[in-house]
């Protein structure tokens, strides 16, 4: 065999590959997912219950909300927001110290929000300067990651929740 026919034979191979997942990729998809819950359903004592839908639920939120926002920055045609998670966590420090402090709700939330705006403008000033953006927002990940160590002393930050919420 040749070179150009073992090629062709590797092309038609990928060809058939990615026919098959785009007329059965859906399907495949929901059956395997279907598999992982059926053996988590019988293996995991605590799988389905309240507790458990409810944790899946408020995780799932926090993503689903980023996602909304990121939204925004992939329509202008900025794909490089690398320091969101740690923007979030932040964040999410600020909130729960206020919180800890008796600030109340309003005030923790707008400290929330005054973190995000402070570390999204400053990396956006970085980026308006010339700043490479992948190099800005890794660059700002780092600061922002140490930045939440140090301010919670890299501890569990709790407070009560009303209602059980």
């Amino acid at each position: 065999m040749t070179t150009n026919t073992l090629s062709n034979t590797a092309s038609k191979g990928g060809i058939q590959a990615k026919s098959f997942l785009q007329k059965y990729g859906i399907a495949l998809f929901l059956g395997i997912l279907a598999i992982v819950f059926v053996y988590y359903a019988i293996t995991t004592q605590n799988y389905l219950t309240w507790f458990n839908f409810k944790t899946i639920i408020r995780d799932a939120a926090l993503v689903g909300i980023m996602a909304i926002g990121l939204t925004f920055v992939t329509i202008s045609g900025n794909f490089f927001l690398l320091s969101m998670k740690e923007t979030a966590a932040l964040c999410i420090i600020a909130f729960a110290m206020c919180m800890s402090n008796d600030y109340g709700f309003f005030l923790s939330l707008m400290a929330a929000v005054l973190v995000a705006v402070v570390s999204g403008s400053i990396q956006g000033f970085l980026i308006d300067l010339g700043g490479n953006p992948i190099v800005v927002t890794l660059g700002a990940a780092g600061i922002l990651y140490g930045l939440a160590v140090w301010w919670s002393d890299n501890l569990v930050i709790s407070f009560r929740r009303p209602n059980d919420a």
